[in-house]
């Protein structure tokens, strides 16, 4: 998820016309059910909000073949320019 959600913030930081890297400041994983390594899964990420054109505050699940939820993900990435 730490790649997923670093590439989500870049994609917003580049839409907001800000140059630069995104550091990863924090990243939460609330596992609701196991996941089985030989199974196909529905990654959701979005951008929740940003703030003063730094911080990048984002919002992940991830969903098995049925639809039930298994993880939720949150992670803030502050922009360096």
């Amino acid at each position: 998820l730490d790649d997923l959600f670093g590439w989500g913030a870049m994609a917003e930081t580049s839409a907001i016309g800000i140059d630069g890297m995104v550091l990863t400041a924090n990243l939460n994983i609330d596992y609701r059910l196991p996941m089985r390594a030989d199974s196909v899964y529905l990654v959701r990420l979005w951008v929740d909000r940003v703030e003063k054109r730094k911080k990048i505050f984002l919002r992940a699940t991830i969903s098995d073949g049925q639809g039930q939820l298994l993880v939720e993900a949150t992670a803030l990435y502050i922009a360096k320019r």
